[in-house]
């Protein structure tokens, strides 16, 4: 992989500068062939600053469109044909030379596209992880899956692909020479980096097992002997026997094995953006391009999460209450990546999220982590039923996993309720701050700013 230095990008939009380039040059009144001249400048120009305004200058690119159709319009009359393609080679290269190339890559230079790299990497990946599991399967071993953390919110397989891809093509895309085109050498990069940002590993631990089993025993009928001061057996007439229960203690082992979905904000130590890089990066996995992704094979959040315009997610709720004002707090953070620890400093997790919605009013309770924010709610009479949910309140989750001990400890998500059954929640799962359904059967809900 390479990795290499962007130019700064200035406080004028460069597409801007590339817009106004070729509006001046097509409007004046000239040969063609000075329009001509002066459109090639104005467009190689453009494409160059386009191509280094990272994340703000491709979404400009497509606002600024319509207008600049319109300023052409004159040119067009007398050189159409050359005016109309410089136009569309600056949008071009300002996609293609970009990052976003990933999206446009299947073109007949470059057959083997993202999409198609995905597939093949996934297959390998998942064919390893079969056979780990096999392998200690056949030792005896009981063995079981856990994705991203094994309490709380959880997934069913891994999930980081677009992080992945995001990082590759920020990282390897040369914003001013070249196409994002995959090579064999680029499947093998991109293969070694979804494997590092998914390792699999294995836990050994075993568990004790007290079972109570039925047994069938010889059942011996005993007399009191008066002159002999003692009991006796009596004469074996016949053999009687009764079934008493024991209990038998079994030792099981256990190998857990345990994938760690690192997000992009995770690999950032190891490889480190510049700050051009990383805002096209969080570009690249915005929202807006959820299309796109789907577009490659890409699923990027679980069916039902949802990351839009916080504006369309709070309705229907009571002005002027705290409970509400909570809710739409909760709405400003949808997006942000999750982290383990993050703590709304460009990364988030699910206590991370409540500490920092419910700091806003004043109100602190418990510690940083689900477990002890539950706890306090639970020590503090702010446990609530079900059917009293509203939004504001703190929604609960267990751990699946045997290995806890402690029943707070168990505790490993929490989100924020926001009305009509939904929720906003960091969720490791799907990457981000989401609002969907209050999913399963959490274990408590909970009402702490009253």
């Amino acid at each position: 992989m390479r990795t290499h230095a962007t130019a700064a990008v200035s406080g004028q939009t460069p597409v801007r500068h590339a817009q106004e380039d070729v509006a001046k040059s097509a409007s004046k009144a000239v040969p063609a062939r000075k329009v001509r001249t002066e459109a090639v400048k104005a467009a190689r120009r453009g494409a160059k600053t386009a191509a280094k305004a990272a994340a703000k200058g491709a979404k400009a690119m497509v606002k600024v469109t319509g207008s600049t159709l319109k300023a052409l319009v004159p040119a067009m009359i007398a050189a159409w044909p050359v005016v109309l393609i410089l136009l569309l080679l600056v949008i071009i290269l300002a996609v293609v030379l970009s990052p976003m190339g990933i999206f446009v890559s299947g073109n007949e230079d470059n057959l083997n596209k993202a999409g198609q790299i995905v597939a093949q990497i996934d297959g390998e990946w998942l064919d390893e992880l079969a056979s780990t599991r096999q392998q200690y399967e056949a030792q005896g071993y009981v063995v079981n899956v856990y994705y991203g953390v094994n309490i709380g919110d959880e997934s069913s397989r891994v999930n980081n692909w677009k992080d992945c891809i995001s990082l590759y093509a920020v990282m390897s895309t040369d914003l001013e020479q070249a196409t994002l085109i995959f090579t064999d050498e680029d499947t093998a990069a991109i293969r070694d980096l979804f494997f590092k940002m998914n390792p699999i590993t294995v836990e050994i631990w075993t568990k004790t097992v007290e079972t109570e089993v039925e047994k069938e025993v010889e059942k011996t009928e005993w007399v009191w002997n008066a002159g002999k001061q003692k009991f006796e057996q009596v004469a074996k007439t016949e053999t009687v026997t009764e079934v008493v229960t024991e209990v038998v203690t079994e030792a099981i082992e256990h190998a857990d094995i345990e994938v760690l979905n690192h997000r992009l904000p995770d690999m950032l130590g190891e490889y480190p953006l510049s700050d051009t890089e990383l805002d096209y990066a969080h570009f690249l996995m915005s929202a807006e391009n959820e299309p796109l992704w789907n577009q490659l094979g890409i699923q990027t959040l679980q069916e039902g999460a949802y990351v839009g315009d916080p504006s369309a997610v709070i309705r229907d709720l009571p002005p002027g209450t705290l409970g509400t004002a909570i809710a739409e707090e909760a709405a400003k953070y949808l997006g942000m990546p999750y982290k383990l620890g993050g703590n709304g400093d460009g990364t988030i997790d699910c206590s991370g999220l409540v500490v920092a919605v419910y700091g806003k009013f004043g109100i602190y309770f418990g510690e940083r982590t689900a477990a002890t924010q539950a706890k306090w709610c639970v020590e503090n009479g702010k446990i609530i039923d079900a059917g009293a949910v509203q939004a504001g309140d703190l929604v609960f989750y267990t751990s699946t996993s045997g290995r806890v001990a402690n029943s707070y400890e168990r505790i490993g998500h929490v989100g924020i309720a926001v009305g009509n059954g939904m929720m906003i929640d960091a969720s490791s799962s799907n990457g981000c701050v989401v609002y969907r359904a209050i999913y399963g059967t959490p274990i408590y809900y909970a009402r702490p700013h009253v």
